[in-house]
């Protein structure tokens, strides 16, 4: 644990107590997400000495972690425009914080004023979502779920702060120096990323529009792969 800088315990049904000292100290939410039974003194955990932790551990119910639409259309104050960080063709995308101090990415895609979209397809398209609900891999974004309305789809993915390589490379952070360190980090982190998607989930995931803008980053560089060609994104 002493040369241990960063971790991500998500979705692993985890019970018991978070340490609070050493990397542990400057835990975020999303490093737990996923963990009913898990208390601590980290933000969106409840308390170990509570009587509702007791309650939860016992419990597979529960809505730690989990998010109706009325919380993220909540948390947007009903999708203003102060919240979008990237608008694009039929989509736009929101940064928002929930109740419990999650910070997400909700995209909402416009599915009645595309013409690159027909019905036929939506069944597909909601099949594709299933599996990337199921995927796990530290270099592919988690996609926390999703639903429709009123012709508009909604996913919420986690928010990576740093934004997409391209933005690194070309745009507002362009004077951002990445050594080759970092340059190989990447490139390990994505080939990771689709190796996993072709050969161990079943079926196999094809990406389908790999880019600069798809490819995420993390504070550390790490690569989160990301837009998965739904919709043509």
């Amino acid at each position: 644990m002493i040369s241990l800088s960063s971790f991500d315990f998500s979705y692993n049904e985890l019970t018991g107590s978070i340490l609070s000292s050493g990397v542990f100290n400057n835990a975020t939410w999303n490093a737990f997400v996923g963990n009913l039974g898990l208390c601590g003194d980290v933000e969106g955990l409840t308390p170990c000495n509570s009587s509702a932790t007791k309650r939860k551990s016992n419990s597979k119910k529960g809505r730690d972690g989990k998010f109706t639409f009325g919380d993220i259309e909540k948390s947007t104050e009903r999708f203003a425009d102060k919240y979008c960080i990237g608008k694009g063709g039929f989509r736009c995308v929101y940064r928002a914080i929930l109740a419990l101090g999650q910070v997400v990415a909700i995209k909402k895609l416009n599915l009645s004023g595309s013409d690159d979209i027909q019905e036929t397809n939506q069944r597909s398209f909601e099949n594709e979502i299933h599996m990337l609900t199921e995927a796990r891999h530290r270099n592919i974004i988690k996609l926390y779920g999703y639903c429709s309305r009123g012709g508009r789809i909604y996913l919420v993915y986690e928010c990576v702060e740093r934004g997409s390589l391209g933005s690194v490379l070309y745009g507002a952070q362009r004077g951002t120096k990445l050594g080759w360190g970092t340059r190989v980090k990447i490139v390990q982190g994505l080939a990771h990323a689709v190796a996993y998607l072709h050969h161990d989930c079943s079926p196999p995931i094809i990406h389908r529009d790999i880019s600069l803008k798809n490819i995420l980053l993390e504070e550390e560089y790490e690569p989160r792969l990301s837009d998965f060609g739904l919709l043509g994104c």
